[in-house]
């Protein structure tokens, strides 16, 4: 199967932009990478950047991929980002999200805190996402709030997990997924999923050829909704043809 990606990451209304993304794509593996540094938090863009590289160092290095690889991964993002934690006091406070999907070409696997999302498609489809580590997905979980409410609910950027804060203990799913001819996926931060539905990437996908024009066809959506000085915004988007 071929896999074809397509990335972008912008500041939105803000400054800076303390989102991260990137992909690595091998002769017989390839992962893929979304972190979002916490707003509020000093360093945000440094954790960020320093949990993916980290990330995808270690999984350069490797002679091979298992899954059980995934875990020594995000172990030394978490340890690279404890280390620049403690060498500098303005940054001991820093956190990010963290998304990751690496694949053999044929499964994915998976692993994640926060909430910055992974989406898997099929047949235009919706097929899977992610669950937030987040105060509004744990109403979701106990019946007080509807899925489609967490977008607007007041305490949306509440996160129970990130990468920084102690020992994360990321969301890892090792079952995965396997792919078939035709599925996508979309790794994205809250500052792009907040203002694009799902039937709207449902949509989007079904009519792009390509996961260029599929991914600037959502920004475009997100642009024309976004106010002010609007969350930074990342995506991947990848096509498994």
């Amino acid at each position: 199967m071929n896999f074809q990606t397509f990335s972008l990451s912008k500041a939105g209304g803000r400054k800076i932009n303390e989102d991260y993304c990137a992909h690595l794509q091998l002769a017989e593996r390839a992962c893929w990478l979304v972190a979002d540094g916490l707003g509020g938090h000093k360093g945000g863009s440094v954790a960020s950047q320093t949990v993916v590289e980290a990330f995808l160092r270690t999984f350069r290095e490797m002679p091979s991929w298992t899954e059980e690889s995934l875990g020594l991964c995000l172990a030394a993002a978490e340890q690279h980002l404890r280390k620049a934690q403690e060498q500098n006091a303005r940054l001991s406070s820093m956190m990010t999200t963290l998304v990751s999907v690496v694949s053999d070409y044929q499964k994915a696997v998976w692993a994640y805190a926060g909430d910055s999302r992974l989406y898997i498609f099929r047949k235009g489809a919706l097929l899977f996402q992610t669950e937030d580590h987040s105060i509004p997905q744990s109403l979701v979980k106990g019946g007080y709030l509807k899925p489609g409410e967490i977008r607007y609910h007041e305490d949306r950027n509440r996160l129970l997990k990130a990468m920084g804060r102690g020992k994360t203990n990321p969301s890892v799913s090792l079952t995965g997924h396997a792919f078939a001819r035709g599925d996508a996926m979309l790794l994205c931060t809250d500052g792009f999923w907040e203002l694009v539905l799902e039937e709207e990437m449902e949509a989007g996908l079904r009519k792009a050829a390509s996961p260029e024009r599929w991914l600037l066809s959502l920004e475009k959506l997100l642009l024309q909704r976004a106010t002010g000085e609007h969350d930074n915004y990342t995506g991947i988007a990848v096509f498994i043809t």
